[in-house]
């Protein structure tokens, strides 16, 4: 399942609206009140749960609810979470984890020095398509035993 956040904003006062406040803004209006909007989709991309976040929630603190608000609407099933390095935190992991959840997520650009070595080695790669390929790292280099999948792209 897919999870993503995004926002939107009013040009107004939003006064009647207590979610409406000032945040990051993905539309670069930081002049303006905004909501933010999570979205859970299915891998056919259509949407199965939304919440409604106040303007300035950090996308970290939308996980849990989120997944809490889906899980009572739908059940434990056995769902992988994907969601980008935004939503990404050691208590999310975490908690997740503790939950038994499952989770693809990206991580921040400084956790790939922990995997250097493996990064600069042609052993282990294996090609996905063209100018792209993989290597799965696991074991103690890998957090929590995590399975940690690493992708080099020659256009990025």
């Amino acid at each position: 399942m897919l999870y993503d956040l995004t926002s939107t904003y009013f040009e107004g006062e939003a006064k009647r609206n207590p979610q409406a406040r000032r945040g990051h803004s993905r539309d670069h209006r930081p002049d303006c009140k905004q909501i933010c909007v999570g979205l859970a989709v299915s891998t056919e991309g259509y949407p199965l749960g939304y919440e409604v976040f106040a303007g300035n929630t950090h996308d970290i603190y939308t996980v849990k609810p989120m997944i809490e608000t889906m899980e009572k609407r739908w059940g434990k099933a056995g769902r992988i979470w994907v969601m980008d390095r935004g939503m990404v935190s050691d208590d999310v992991l975490a908690w997740m984890r503790a939950g038994g959840r499952r989770y693809l997520v990206a991580t921040h650009k400084s956790e790939l020095k922990k995997y250097e070595a493996l990064l600069k080695t042609p052993e282990g790669w294996q090609r996905l398509k063209n100018g792209v390929e993989l290597c799965r790292a696991t074991g103690p280099a890998a957090p929590s035993n995590d399975t940690v999948l690493l992708v080099k792209s020659e256009d990025r």
